[in-house]
């Protein structure tokens, strides 16, 4: 009896224990597995995300100078990739996706032009038959490209004279520069979008949190427009079109990051915001607080635009539409202490105007790396990192208004980053390519 006690016991224990080593190595198995499995998919996914990459690259090289709208399908690694591309405000918004059984993949860039000629001077001074003059501390690194081949040296009042030295490059002179380099339909299309059938209508206004964004379609707001939140997440890619008939408000502290477009009648960022991939057009003003971070942004008004102690990541453009048919002729775009990389734009329906007033303010403490193009009056006292095409450079000191002097001027167009790309508009040729870095001074 004793014996068969123990037999029991001891047969027992060695099914008890081979069991546990059993589902011990089952479930080892079932996590290796899984993990195998996982792994799999990690690789599949960056195999697929890095055919969705050659695949624009692909693209843009075969089309380095002319695109068309619209989308085209890529075999490229076993993968069928979808490739497509439409504007948002002056890029270029290139996507690619693929789906391979139940794994996919999306990639999206942003792409323009490369630099063109008229963007390796320093200066342009597109104001036919002028003779400009030099004051005070300015230093031009690069050349300067206008109709005459002399500036004089001019004396201005509290102002020293200007260094012999000032130029450190040549003075090249071409009777037949365009005052309008800018074709002006790109600007009036930004302005002029219409809803179609894929917006659905909001009554009222409209308060959205930055976690709505991943599942919103394409909106048309009867009133006013707020956005708020952290969301620094890019969940998804798609660009996403709002329309709001009133003002829009982005709060202090705002952080999101999205594919968005926004149409509004005026607009106001609050302080400490950190935004990403956003657009907005403005019939009216728009406002900066201090201490917003951007990137990849564009502002459009066609009024006015004020930022204040803000800095714009590359790519970024900062514009202002003047149309002088409705007699809006005081249209300014203000950097106040702002560090830009990017371009910033004024743009007239009619250039010349002695009644326009118009013109883009960089303030002493102020930076940009990029371009300053303006149709109209620049009044320039920070830092240029890049290229400046202007009608009029302006200043000021009371009683008297300068036109096309050059005071206390600082360009340096040899400190501009080579992988700048201008907005579309600005150029008819150069190569097309991708915004494959970000970087920022």
């Amino acid at each position: 009896m004793s014996k068969n006690s123990d037999s029991g016991y001891i047969l027992s224990s060695v099914l008890l224990t081979g069991f546990l080593i059993i589902s011990l190595l089952f479930g080892v198995f079932v996590v290796v597995f899984f993990n195998f499995k996982l792994d799999i998919r990690r690789y599949n996914k960056k195999r697929m995300e890095l055919a969705c990459w050659s695949a624009v690259q692909k693209h843009v090289a075969e089309h380095a100078k002319d695109i068309s709208s619209g989308s085209c399908l890529m075999p490229l690694d076993s993968c069928n990739v979808k490739v497509s591309y439409e504007m948002k405000g002056l890029f270029y918004l290139v996507s690619a996706e693929t789906k391979k059984y139940q794994d996919s993949a999306k990639v999206v860039f942003l792409m323009n032009r490369s630099i063109t000629p008229e963007f390796e001077n320093a200066l342009v001074l597109s104001r036919p038959n002028i003779t400009p003059s030099v004051a005070g501390e300015t230093r031009i690194t690069g050349d300067i490209l206008m109709s005459n081949n002399r500036i004089a040296r001019g004396s201005v009042y509290g102002i020293r004279n200007a260094p012999e030295n000032y130029l450190s490059g040549t003075i090249k002179k071409n009777t037949e520069i365009k005052v309008k380099l800018f074709r002006d339909t790109l600007v009036r299309r930004i302005f002029g979008m219409i809803p179609d059938s894929t917006f659905y209508r909001y009554e009222g206004s409209l308060s959205l949190s930055t976690k709505d964004m991943d599942t919103l379609h394409n909106v048309c707001v009867t009133g006013d427009l707020s956005i708020n939140g952290q969301s620094a997440g890019k969940g998804n890619l798609t660009n996403v079109r709002i329309i709001a008939r009133g003002k829009l408000v982005i709060p202090d502290g705002t952080i999101m990051n999205r594919e968005l477009e926004i149409h509004c009648d005026s607009a106001e960022i609050g302080r400490s915001a950190k935004i990403e991939n956003l657009m907005i057009a403005a019939t009216g003003n728009i406002k900066v607080a201090p201490d917003s971070r951007f990137q990849s942004v564009q502002l459009f008004s066609q009024r006015g635009i004020d930022c204040d102690r803000a800095v714009f990541n590359f790519p970024s453009v900062l514009c202002s539409w003047v149309d002088t048919l409705k007699g809006s002729y005081r249209n300014q775009i203000r950097l106040t202490n702002t560090v830009l990389n990017g371009s910033v734009m004024l743009v007239c329906s009619v250039t010349g105007l002695s009644s326009n007033q118009s013109k883009i303010i960089v303030d002493e403490k102020s930076t940009v790396q990029g371009i300053v193009y303006s149709e109209n009056n620049a009044e320039i006292h920070g830092r240029i990192l890049g290229s400046v095409y202007v009608f009029n450079l302006w200043y000021y000191q009371q009683p008297t208004e300068y036109q096309n002097w050059l005071i206390n001027l600082s360009i340096d167009r040899t400190k501009l980053h080579p992988a700048f790309l201008l907005p579309v508009g600005l150029a008819e040729e150069g190569k097309y390519k991708t915004v494959g870095m970000t970087w920022v001074y």
